[in-house]
């Protein structure tokens, strides 16, 4: 029951500031540009701020480009009007010589503008685009919702407006 509200209260706080913004932001100046769009936070900081419901309200009212690995990619659905692709992007950082910190969140796919860039099986040789397991990828997206893995770890939740491999 602890874990239903906590996963609701998330939703709520990162949920409310999309519901209230214009559907339409104009970024025609660089400081409109710099308050929509979010350059300096990492994946790390994603992460870390994944139990801190005021840290996700921010996070949530901007635009994130992060960067990481693609992990693992699901495929559950590639019909148009049911498009739903998950794709869990990792990243870490050594700690001294003795251990690494390993960063984590979910990225959604949920428009069939994406169904070029992944695929449920990887063909022998995959175009430039193609996106596949282990490719270094771009994203960027809007923090929508905070998830627990079966360890009690809590993910945060991207829903990708474009990504793109980097190569």
């Amino acid at each position: 029951m602890k874990t239903l509200f906590r996963a609701l209260a998330v939703l709520a706080l990162v949920a409310a500031p999309a519901m209230t913004q214009e559907s339409a932001v104009s970024l025609d100046t660089p400081s409109a540009f710099r308050q929509a769009v979010s350059l300096e936070v990492s994946l790390a900081d994603v992460s870390r701020a994944a139990g801190d419901m005021e840290e996700l309200q921010a996070l949530a009212e901007r635009v994130l480009v992060l960067d990481g690995t693609a992990a693992s990619i699901t495929v559950y659905s590639t019909e148009p009007d049911d498009f739903y692709v998950e794709v869990e992007l990792v990243g870490g950082a050594w700690n001294g010589l003795d251990s690494v910190e390993m960063y984590s969140a979910y990225v959604i796919l949920d428009d069939p503008v994406f169904a070029d860039r992944v695929a449920e099986r990887v063909p022998r040789d995959p175009p430039p685009e193609l996106i596949v397991r282990n490719d270094r990828i771009l994203v960027a997206g809007r923090l929508v919702s905070v998830a627990e893995t079966p360890e009690g770890t809590l993910v945060p939740v991207i829903q990708a407006f474009d990504i793109r491999g980097l190569r």
